[in-house]
């Protein structure tokens, strides 16, 4: 068989041999360093990989799931392959230790190493192959410094009924409490501290007039015309994610997607739908309801102690000719809310100008002219329409794509991060469920890994994908960049991230890796 370490920002595909690993491996103190080992048989066999060393280590399988649409026709920038095919991106536990592999094809298994001390750490990898044998050896240096607390938001879209329908689990039964809790912790591992928290069904990618599976975390009990609300169901959602390590809490949107045109879907206690499309948004009818309703939630969350950690949604990427409909709708939550933050993801300055939104989350691809006008607090955001030359996390995209969020959002200050589908397991617009491991681009709507970056496994447990493993190392690029400026100055942190090349939004060319080894180097002194 061949063997050779190689990077865990390659995407190492079965005919093509990836080159060998190139930097040292640096990290902090606590943090989790990756990186691979690529593996040919010469004959198909079963394979174990097996890591030896006094850090602490995991090894996972990196499978292969099929690529429909990998970019659309005018996509620019580094993609390992614009043709579709089957692709790595899974991270599989092993079983018993190892998996069967056929020959000829090149493999990857995807090793994390983490520790607390200083220092060099040999790190043993030994690769059994049939009655073959190989071992491979690196070291890893840990630096005298602890990777600090991320500072970043981070929230990427849950999708509870995705959760439900998959695992054929009721809705908010103890089952599934159970299930969600391995899914935040794993949301949560990844980099995850914000959590969009569904007060009502979140009216995202659902075609006008159609429904998703109801995921309203606030009873509803209507009489003669009042309204009475119980939060018990709610306080355990807030509770059980914090003790997964949740910190800030994104109240689900209160108006339809792209303009606040209806209310979104509501269902009181005894089944009834009582809002939804057919529902104007700012109506005589819904205008009571969150008369009645805001205060009461502003006093929940005041009682749980998580007013400074909630922000507020109107509609989801409102364009130019709906602002008027969207501002009519954030009076109406401003009447009940006061001072608890507008969040919305959004291209266009006017939003941001007029005041309807004190929090804009804005396209990468249209970040410049907020960046020029100073706003702050600013966040950024991708999906499918970023797919010119900026950060994005598509299947058959290099994950130079993907990593490269970390240094722009260290240079330009941003204050958090948002993405739609952390495990859209749906068509678009929800149509139809899909089998993610089967169809990983909503039905040819959006380029896979678009809808989700985490798979479902077996018994609920969440498996990651080297997607997500790229991200989370962006995260912490973001978090040793700003350990460096700390200690050393902007000027000279700046100077060893870029090396002479401007870290720009619309350029991801660059290697995160060799910025992080230059930052490290600096660490270590």
């Amino acid at each position: 068989m061949k063997t050779k370490l190689v990077s865990a920002m390659t995407k190492v595909l079965p005919a093509r041999e990836p080159e060998a690993l190139a930097l040292p491996l640096r990290a902090l103190r606590g943090e989790r360093l990756s990186f691979q080992t690529a593996v040919c048989p010469d004959a198909t066999c079963d394979v174990s990989v097996a890591v030896r060393s006094d850090l602490r280590s995991r090894v996972r399988e990196v499978g292969l799931v099929p690529v429909g649409l990998p970019c659309y026709p005018a996509s620019e920038g580094l993609y390992i392959s614009r043709e579709p095919g089957l692709f790595p991106d899974p991270l599989l536990p092993l079983r018993d230790g190892g998996t069967r592999l056929p020959f000829g094809q090149w493999r990857a298994f995807f090793i994390d190493v983490e520790g607390d001390g200083d220092g060099v750490f040999p790190v043993e990898v030994t690769v059994r192959a049939g009655d073959e044998t190989e071992v491979l050896r690196t070291e890893v240096t840990l630096l005298p410094h602890d990777l600090p607390p991320q500072k970043i938001g981070v929230t990427q879209w849950f999708h509870y009924d995705s959760l439900a329908e998959y695992y054929s689990l009721e809705m908010w039964s103890p089952r599934y409490f159970e299930t969600l809790e391995k899914w935040l912790k794993n949301y949560s591992r990844l980099g995850g501290n914000t959590l969009l928290t569904p007060l009502f069904t979140p009216p995202l990618d659902t075609e006008p007039g159609g429904e998703r599976l109801t995921a309203q975390l606030i009873d509803v009990t209507e009489r003669g015309g009042e309204y009475i609300f119980g939060f018990e169901r709610f306080e355990k959602f807030v509770r059980l994610a914090q003790s997964c390590g949740i910190e800030r809490f994104e109240l689900s949107h209160l108006f339809t997607q792209w303009g606040a045109a209806a209310a979104p879907k509501i269902v009181a206690s005894d089944g009834r739908r009582i809002f939804g499309w057919d529902t104007p948004a700012t109506g005589e009818q819904y205008s009571a309801f969150l008369a009645a309703f805001l205060p009461r939630l502003r006093e929940e969350i005041g009682r749980l102690g998580i007013e400074r950690s909630c922000t507020m949604h109107v509609s989801d990427e409102p364009n130019a000719a709906q602002l008027e409909s969207y501002a009519a709708a954030k009076a109406l939550l401003k009447r009940g809310m006061g001072d608890i933050p507008i969040t919305d993801a959004l291209s266009n300055i006017e939003f941001y100008r007029r005041g309807c939104v004190e929090t804009p989350v804005v396209s990468l691809d249209h970040i410049a002219p907020f960046l020029e006008e100073g706003v702050a607090p600013l966040w950024g955001y991708y999906c499918c329409g970023q797919d010119k030359n900026v950060s994005n996390r598509f299947i058959a995209q290099d994950l130079r794509m993907t990593r490269a969020f970390g240094a722009q959002a260290w240079k330009f200050r941003l204050a958090g991060f948002l993405q739609w589908g952390h495990n859209f397991y749906r068509t678009q617009l929800s149509r139809r469920r899909i089998d993610p491991w089967r169809v990983t681009d909503a039905e040819y709507a959006f380029p896979s890994g678009d809808a989700f970056s985490v798979y479902p496994g077996e018994d609920g447990e969440p498996i990651e994908s080297i997607r997500a493993a790229a991200f989370a190392a962006a995260l912490q690029d973001i978090r040793a960049f700003g350990l460096c400026e700390e200690l050393f100055g902007r000027e000279k942190t700046l100077a060893a991230v870029e090396n002479g090349t401007p870290v720009r939004f619309d350029d991801c060319t660059f290697s995160s890796e060799a910025a992080r080894d230059r930052v490290n180097a600096l660490l270590a002194k």
